[in-house]
């Protein structure tokens, strides 16, 4: 008889609970070898081999053996039978006494989880908080013509704003709303010993903006300010990322001035205002946002 892994659902086994809103569910799988013996142990010898039977189709060969079901054991992420908003996230594998038998339980949950995706406290997985609001700022020209993807050249030819319509009084600007949004990315991270080699890579970015669109964000506008990481477990990490997007290219709009300070105006849309105003970008450096982390 050819060596073969069967599994069956023990059906009276499923449970469903309801509280709140949050639904929680189980089913429970037996299974075993068919040609274990006393002189032929069975193959399933550790949890891993049995894992290695999760969401295998009957008539499968998972190396020497052929996966019979009748049952198929399911995998993180998939539905619950007759109930597509509930899905598979955690089990339990345990063997039964002096037996070969091995006994999982599937725990289901109506929040949706992938086969591949992280969950809270494992090594990968990733959350956003997002402060969407907007800053004073600062403004003699409101609506300019902004430079491509916020850089601005070495002479004051190319610094000069253009476009746009001129607000400033006697070369005193206006506060102006501009949007932003403070993102804060949270990681988990595994790290054997050491320091984190993500460290490195906060480093070289702090104090740079994305160089290609990043999260729905165009060039330029993501700035990276930095992060903190801290130990919460042997080998795990918790990573916090802070990035500020800017609506304008975290541009500042500056006058011209005089050797006393003053900045000379001229008659502009039919009043005083500053003689020429220049753009001065802080963050001139891009970089990649991706190479920051793998896991986002």
């Amino acid at each position: 008889m050819p060596d073969e892994i069967y599994a069956i659902e023990l059906a009276e086994s499923r449970g469903w609970q309801y509280d709140g809103g949050r639904v929680s569910a189980t089913r429970t799988f037996k299974v075993w070898e068919n040609t274990a013996t006393l002189g032929n142990p069975s193959e399933l010898t550790s949890p891993a081999k049995v894992r290695a039977y999760f969401n295998v189709s009957t008539g499968t060969s998972v190396g020497a053996y052929t996966f019979q079901g009748p049952d198929k054991i399911p995998e993180r992420g998939q539905a619950f039978p007759d109930d597509s908003s509930v899905y598979a996230q955690s089990y339990t594998i345990t063997r039964e006494t002096n037996t070969d038998i091995w006994v999982v339980v599937w725990t289901y949950r109506n929040a949706q989880v992938t086969s591949a995706g992280a969950q809270p406290g494992e090594p990968g997985f990733v959350e956003y908080t997002l402060d969407i609001g907007a800053s004073f700022a600062e403004t003699w020209i409101v609506s300019p013509t902004y430079p491509t993807n916020g850089q601005i050249g070495t002479t004051l030819s190319a610094q000069k704003i253009t476009g746009g319509t001129q607000i400033d009084l006697e070369g005193v600007p206006l506060s102006r709303l501009k949007y932003t949004t403070e993102i804060q990315i949270n990681e988990t991270i595994q790290n054997v010993s050491g320091v984190p080699s993500i460290v490195a890579n906060m480093r070289a970015a702090r104090g740079t903006r994305n160089n290609a669109s990043w999260e729905g964000i165009a060039t330029g506008k993501a700035l990276y300010t930095g992060g903190q990481i801290r130990r919460v477990g042997v080998s795990k990490y918790q990573v916090s990322h802070r990035i500020i997007e800017d609506s304008e290219f975290h541009l500042v709009q500056v006058p011209e001035r005089d050797a006393t300070g003053k900045v000379p105006t001229a008659e502009i849309n039919g009043a005083n205002r500053a003689r020429n105003v220049y753009w001065r970008q802080p963050f001139p450096t891009l970089s990649s946002f991706a190479s920051i982390s793998t896991n986002w």
